[in-house]
């Protein structure tokens, strides 16, 4: 954590001390905070290392957008009388 001072911005706001995250040292790691796992092993703060499939999120839509254009389709040649229901 690094402390940051109080400062005036160009636009003239003032900014209040307060303390900020300090970026990883290196890319593709990150900072662990000490917890508990659910089976109640205590688990102390540390750095890990991100892959790269991890540091990706997952899930970004495009199965459920082509679940959607799939249907629309469908509903179309429904109402068009191509395929009889």
């Amino acid at each position: 954590m690094t402390h940051v001072r109080g400062h005036y911005r160009r636009n003239g706001s003032y900014v209040r001390p307060h303390t900020r995250r300090t970026t990883p040292k290196t890319a593709g790691t990150t900072r662990v905070r000490a917890h508990y796992r659910s089976d109640g092993t205590y688990v102390r703060s540390h750095q890990r290392t991100v892959t790269t499939s991890q540091s990706t999120p997952t899930g970004d839509g495009d199965d459920a957008s082509l679940l959607i254009a799939g249907l629309i389709i469908l509903l179309i040649l429904i109402a068009a009388g191509i395929i009889a229901s």
